[in-house]
């Protein structure tokens, strides 16, 4: 429910934003935070449609169950179910974590866009998010070594 509440929000903030923006936005940041490309208006209605498309995929890819993925261990009998569960809670953590990212990052653009703050928050967030998805991927790894 969290991450189609993330998916919501991002399309629900943009269609929000969407009368106030400017005809051309800024469309990437550079290291300065400052924008360094710019393009037409409709260019913001990526954000909520790469959530929407990365909820899907990772949905897809959790339903296809979890004994199609790699793990760090041999599956055996004993340890199937434990390391399926982990496995698939790592995919639910995973996908709630991008998709708070990219709400976040088109957060940040409309406010970018509006002139309320600058690009730096985007590249913090970015960056953020980044280090947290490989903070949890190493957590789950551990826990997979652990559990075996």
């Amino acid at each position: 429910m969290a991450c189609i509440a993330a998916v919501v929000a991002n399309a629900v903030m943009t269609a929000y934003a969407w009368v106030s923006l400017p005809a051309v936005i800024p469309t990437h940041f550079g290291l300065s935070g400052t924008p360094d490309a710019w393009g037409p208006k409709a260019t913001i209605l990526l954000g909520p449609g790469m959530a929407l498309v990365l909820y899907t995929l990772l949905s897809l890819v959790t339903r296809i169950g979890p004994h199609k993925f790699n793990y760090p261990v041999e599956i055996t009998e004993e340890n199937a179910e434990r390391m399926y569960t982990l496995s698939l809670s790592m995919m639910r953590w995973l996908k709630l974590g991008l998709l708070l990212m990219f709400a976040f990052i088109q957060y940040a653009t409309i406010q970018a866009s509006l002139g309320k703050q600058s690009g730096n928050v985007i590249g913090v967030a970015t960056i953020a998010g980044v280090l947290a998805s490989f903070a949890m991927m190493i957590y789950f790894m551990a826990k997979f070594t652990k559990d075996k």
